[in-house]
């Protein structure tokens, strides 16, 4: 189908003057602009950058630590060296200077930072899919606001368009009425097809005003001309609901993010674990001290030391901390199920939209294709001066009414397929946007991940 430029009807609340080519806004556009901009995107984004920190400070634990000290001032000193020089107090004063610096470094510490820092690049992966599964949720709801906004636009097209055709067969029924070639109760009847379509026509207009505020909360921009857009190829839907299922569980971005969560956890208890056992470090420091002899004299102290550190807590903190981070893993593996669960349900709802809007939309070409011969076939008989024009007036109702339901069964039908991409978490994929900025797989497997 050719994409034809479509503009927003002559509604004051969403007109916008001077529309061109040039402002016309694609699907595509549409819904970048929203997995790049929308404030859950920055946010999330925002997040993965302060978790990013966290793999660094983990990182730093490999280094060495430097301890640089200085101090300077005046001391009284009551002591042995004082007691012993001095003749008068046994105490004296002094000037005081003394400075140090200091390197410790970790030699090791039973694989702790390791693990810790395993743990941290897990939760980075793990927020950065959840960035992408939120971008895959904005995607599904920017493409309904750009079809649901496409869509009123076009049935309010119609209704315009069918409000005046109402009012030419209004006139010609009232001429009639005048002219004695027609009665009072058929132009009544005509009026009641009138009160119909404008109340169509301001319901239509409400949900073009709705659609419109959706698609403005998601994009921060009115809409202002939309592409009509071409349906999506058979080749890129899974033909059947196992094989969306399989999609699914292989690159859903929410699946994937709990998944890390796991490992997370799992590298965290790894962690806490080594705490049950000793460090060991290295230490290089160097002192000097200065005060008058009365009180010390020149104090000077240089040592290179290994130093064991065993932390025995007896309060339970350690086990803790453990039986903390357990829990934390047994959570996310409660709530992969759960999603799993509702990915499913929500593929298998998507198929079910999908069967239901197909069924709707062949039948809707039928009727209206019986409600064009109808209407055709009225025109003649009108011509024959054998129905009134009244009748010709309710065939065309009809045939009014399935060209609207048949605009509005063939959106259904082309976002239901949307929908199933979406629920299997590859619409991003097929639309072509930001591919490329997708993690890789995991290193690890959700079985290794367990264990």
């Amino acid at each position: 189908m050719k994409r034809v430029l479509l503009t927003f009807v002559a509604t004051s609340a969403i007109m916008v003057a001077g529309i061109t080519m040039a402002d016309a806004q694609t699907l595509n556009e549409a819904v970048s602009k929203v997995i790049v901009t929308h404030p859950q995107v920055e946010s999330l984004k925002a997040e993965l950058g302060s978790v990013k920190q966290d793999v660094s400070e983990q990182v730093s634990a490999y280094f060495p630590t430097i301890d640089v000290s200085a101090s300077t001032g005046r001391v009284y000193g009551d002591n042995a060296t004082s007691r012993g020089l001095s003749v008068t107090r046994g105490a004296g004063y002094s000037n005081f200077w003394e400075g140090s610096v200091s390197g410790n470094q970790m030699l090791f510490d039973s694989f702790k930072t390791r693990d810790r820092i395993r743990s941290a690049e897990s939760t980075v992966q793990s927020v950065r899919f959840n960035v992408f599964d939120v971008q895959e949720t904005l995607a599904i709801r920017a493409v309904q606001a750009y079809f649901n906004v496409m869509r009123a636009q076009k049935a309010l097209e119609l209704v315009k368009n069918y409000e005046e055709s109402v009012k030419d067969y209004i006139a010609r029924i009232h001429d009639m009425v005048e002219q004695g070639g027609s009665d009072e109760a058929e132009l009544q009847q005509a009026l009641d097809f009138e009160t119909f379509v404008v109340e169509l026509s301001a319901d239509y207009e409400g949900q073009l005003l709705s659609a419109s505020s959706d698609y403005e909360q998601l994009t921060g921009e009115a809409p202002k001309a939309l592409f009509d857009v071409e349906p999506l190829k058979a080749s890129v839907i899974p033909a059947t609901v196992d094989g969306a299922l399989f999609l699914a569980k292989e690159n859903h971005m929410r699946i994937m993010s709990i998944k890390k969560e796991i490992e997370a956890a799992k590298h965290g208890v790894d962690a806490e674990k080594r705490g049950y056992y000793p460090d060991i470090s290295g230490e290089v420091s160097y002192l000097k001290s200065e005060k008058d002899d009365v009180i010390g004299g020149e104090v000077v102290d240089a040592r290179a030391l290994i130093r064991m550190n065993w932390s025995l807590e007896t309060g339970g903190a350690q086990a803790a901390r453990i039986n903390k981070k357990r829990y934390e893993q047994e959570n996310a593996r409660a709530r992969l199920q759960d999603t799993q669960r509702q990915i499913e349900h929500a593929v298998r709802v998507s198929y079910a939209e999908k069967d239901t809007a197909v069924k709707q939309y062949e039948n809707q070409k039928r009727r209206l294709q019986l409600n064009q011969k109808l209407f055709s076939t009225y025109e003649t008989q009108f011509e024959g001066a054998t129905i009134s024009l009244l009748d010709l007036m309710r065939a065309d109702n009809q045939l009014f009414n399935a060209r609207l339901d048949l605009v509005n069964a063939y959106y259904r039908k082309v976002l239901a397929d949307y929908a199933i991409l979406a629920s299997a978490g590859s619409l991003r994929n097929v639309l072509g946007l930001d591919v490329h900025a997708q993690p890789s797989k995991p290193d690890v497997s959700y079985e290794q991940a367990s264990r």
